[in-house]
């Protein structure tokens, strides 16, 4: 009877990976509702994986006393379901850790008094069914400055026509989809999408004069309606908050941090540590 406790461990490790597996591909598929995804099946999977390491770690236990209860094989698999069983519970855990670490919102940006507006993607957004494109307000912004009181936008030393060629290449080198870059209203608007569930976030940049010379201002807005509340990756760590303006020296909430500098050669370039 022993024999079949590794065995038992690794079946509920196999079921706890599966689970973890449909996740996104059921989301991404369409073949449910991402809710469906990150509140039952994230939370059986770190069920299941939280038996499996149980089981396991009994069946260790066992072998310690007596090897031949469930012999080297056993012990084997019995090592492998703990480790397939822990990432399972591991992952689930970590996600809903972080979510909770930020404000539950679903637009951010560098400036809540007069946030960028979307233009260009709105069309996008409204064939999606999402979120407002519309800043959301005073309660939304205080929930920002709560959770991120030091972002900022970034100043440059230039004047805005020089300064939206370095914003717009820096854009470029990251993992966005420009949908329009204007020279002439200095905007540059963008799509990104998150790399575990594939929520799409919206980004636009505005380069403003200033009296130091030049303003850039982001904002990030999250297509999915009621993405950032979910147990999944919140908007502030998730790519749509990869901020390339935001200026923090050390992240207070678990968020990543952004830092953006001139380069050498007189492009701006980004260093962050990325969410999830």
């Amino acid at each position: 009877m022993l024999r079949f406790l590794p065995h038992l461990g690794l079946l509920l490790a196999i079921i706890a990976v599966v689970l973890l597996a449909l996740v996104p591909i059921g989301w991404r598929d369409g073949w449910w509702p991402y809710r469906f995804s990150l509140l039952s099946l994230m939370s059986y999977s770190a069920y299941f994986g939280i038996a499996a390491v149980i089981v396991s770690v009994l069946a260790l236990v066992i072998s310690v006393f007596d090897r031949s209860a469930i012999g080297r094989r056993g012990i084997a698999i019995a090592i492998l379901a703990l480790a397939a069983g822990g990432l399972a519970a591991y992952v689930p855990w970590h996600y809903r850790a972080v979510a909770r670490s930020v404000p539950p919102i679903d637009d951010i940006t560098t400036d809540t008094d007069n946030p960028p507006a979307l233009v260009a993607v709105i069309k996008l957004r409204e064939a999606e069914d999402s979120n407002p494109s519309t800043y959301a307000g005073a309660e939304t912004a205080a929930l920002q400055k709560r959770g991120y009181p030091d972002l900022a936008p970034r100043s440059l030393a230039l004047v805005p026509d020089k300064a939206f060629p370095i914003a717009l290449a820096t854009a470029k080198k990251m993992s966005w989809t420009i949908v329009e870059a204007d020279p002439t209203t200095r905007r540059i608007e963008a799509s990104e999408q998150s790399c575990w569930m594939g929520f799409t976030d919206d980004i636009v940049v505005w380069v403003a004069e200033a009296d130091s010379g030049s303003r850039i201002d982001v904002r990030s807005a999250r297509r999915a309606t009621g993405a950032a509340i979910s147990a999944s990756t919140p908007p502030a760590s998730a790519p749509t908050s990869r901020l390339f303006t935001r200026r923090r020296s050390q992240a207070t909430n678990g968020g990543p941090r952004v830092r953006i500098r001139l380069a050498p050669a007189g492009s701006l370039s980004q260093q962050y540590t990325p969410g999830l």
